[in-house]
C-alpha cells in the first residue's frame, strides 16, 4: 500500500509538467521527478534487457533509488477462433495488459524488481538481484525463465500482438495443458552475466542458468509452492557475433506435473519427463529486424517441434511492415476442446503495420490466419494501442 501511495503521489507531482519535488526529513532528503533522460544499455539487443521505461518516475532518497514505470495495451479484436483459443467468434474491445513496475536500487549492486498486473490484480514478477560483477549476477524470486528469446522479450517490443503459438506452447505461456498459463515465468534461482568485452562496447557472450520449480501456475490457480519434488534446470547462451547479429541457444530439462489430461501423452497429476531445446538468431539493422527460433521438445514419450520467423521492415519514418510465420507440431491430436493448437500441426501467418507515435508508444494493426491440419482454418484482425512511461 505504501508503494502504491508513493507511486500515485509521484504521478500527481510529475503530471503537472517538468516539475520535481524535494522533501527533507532531518538529514535525509528525497527527490521525486520525471526522468526524461533515462537511458538503457545499447550494447546488447533489447531482447536481453529488462523492461525499458520511456520516461520513468524517479524517487531518489540517499542511496535508495526507486524507478516507477508501466505500460498499457488495449485492442479491438475480431476473431473467429484463433486468438481466443477456439472459443468462437469474438468482436470486442479488450485491455490486453496494464502493468506497473517498480525497480528499487537499494545499493549500487543490489536491486529489487516488482511487476504488478493491475488488470487482474496479480503479481507477475518479484525478484531480488545481486550483481557481483558484469560477468556474474545472482537473481532469486519469480521471473521469466531464460528459455527462448520470444519468451524473455517484453510484449512492448514484440512485432506480433499475440505471442507466437510455438512460444505459447513450448515456454508454457498458455497453451501447454501440462503446466497451465505461466506466462513463461517460474520461481527459482538464476546466475547470469556478460562475458568477454569487445572493442565496440558489446560483450561477446551473454548467459543465464537457473534452477526452477518447473510448474508455477500463478496466484489465481494455486499457491506459489511446487507440486512435485523435482526441479527444472533452465539455461540460455547468446553469442553477440556483432552488434547487429546474435545467435542463441536455450534449454529446459525437468519433470512436469500435469494439471490436466492430454490425450495420448499424460493424465492429470502425473509426473512426466519434460524437455525443451531451442536454437535461433536475431539480426537487427536500421531498416530490417529478423528473429527466428527452432524448438524441439519431449513430453513423456511424445516428440514435438516448431519454428517461427518474425520480421519487420521500416517503410518510412515511424511506419513499419511487420510479418510473422509460425509452425507448431505438438506430436499428438490432443484435446480439441482445450485449444485449437493441441491438434498436431498448425501453420500461422501474421501480417500488419506498426506506427510509432513516440518512443515505445505505438499503434499496431495485424491480420492473423491459422491453418491446422485438423479442424477449420481460422482468422483474426487485431488493432492495438500501446502507451508507456
Amino acid at each position: 500500500m505504501r508503494i502504491l501511495l508513493v507511486f500515485l503521489s509521484a504521478l500527481l507531482i510529475c503530471g503537472v509538467g517538468d516539475c520535481c519535488a524535494e522533501t527533507t526529513d532531518g538529514n535525509k532528503s528525497a527527490r521525486i521527478y520525471l526522468d526524461k533522460n533515462y537511458a538503457y544499455d545499447d550494447s546488447k539487443p533489447a531482447s536481453l534487457q529488462d523492461e525499458r521505461p520511456l520516461a520513468p518516475v524517479r524517487v531518489d532518497a540517499g542511496v535508495l533509488k526507486l524507478t516507477f514505470s508501466g505500460y498499457a495495451q488495449a485492442s479491438y479484436i475480431y476473431d473467429d477462433g484463433y486468438v481466443n483459443e477456439g472459443k468462437g467468434v469474438s468482436n470486442s474491445f479488450t485491455v490486453d495488459r496494464l502493468n506497473l513496475m517498480l525497480n528499487a536500487q537499494i545499493i549500487e549492486k543490489i536491486r529489487m524488481f516488482v511487476m504488478f498486473d493491475a488488470r487482474s490484480a496479480s503479481l507477475n514478477e518479484m525478484y531480488g538481484e545481486y550483481q557481483f560483477l558484469p560477468e556474474i549476477k545472482v537473481r532469486a524470486g519469480l521471473f521469466k525463465q531464460p528459455f527462448m528469446l520470444e519468451n524473455i522479450t517484453s510484449p512492448t517490443l514484440l512485432n506480433n500482438l499475440q505471442v507466437n503459438p510455438l512460444a505459447r506452447f513450448m515456454a508454457g505461456f498458455s497453451l501447454d495443458p501440462g503446466i497451465g498459463k505461466t506466462g513463461g515465468r517460474d520461481i527459482g534461482l538464476q546466475v547470469s552475466g556478460d562475458l568477454f568485452p569487445m572493442a565496440d562496447g558489446r560483450r561477446l557472450i551473454n548467459y543465464a542458468f537457473g534452477v526452477f520449480n518447473g510448474n508455477f501456475r500463478g496466484p489465481h490457480n494455486t499457491s506459489f509452492k511446487d507440486n512435485n519434488s523435482q526441479k527444472d534446470i533452465v539455461g540460455m547462451v547468446n553469442v553477440l557475433a556483432t552488434k547487429q547479429l546474435m545467435f542463441t541457444t536455450s534449454f529446459v530439462v525437468g519433470t512436469g506435473h500435469a494439471l490436466e489430461d492430454r490425450a495420448g501423452v499424460y493424465v492429470k497429476d502425473e509426473n512426466y519427463r519434460r524437455r525443451r531445446f531451442c536454437a535461433g538468431f536475431e539480426w537487427t539493422t536500421d531498416p530490417i529486424h529478423l528473429r527466428s527460433e527452432y524448438v524441439y521438445g519431449v513430453d513423456k514419450d511424445t516428440h514435438m517441434q516448431g519454428v517461427y520467423l518474425s520480421a519487420d521492415v521500416k517503410l518510412v519514418d515511424n511506419l513499419k511492415f511487420v510479418a510473422n510465420y509460425d509452425y507448431l507440431d505438438t506430436g499428438n491430436l490432443g484435446a480439441a476442446s482445450h485449444t485449437t493448437y493441441v491438434n498436431n500441426r498448425t501453420h500461422t501467418f501474421v501480417a500488419g503495420l506498426s506506427y510509432t507515435l513516440f518512443k515505445h508508444c505505438r499503434i499496431v494493426s495485424e491480420y492473423t490466419y491459422a491453418r491446422p491440419d485438423f479442424g477449420p482454418n481460422t482468422q483474426a484482425w487485431q488493432t492495438q494501442l500501446q502507451v508507456k512511461f
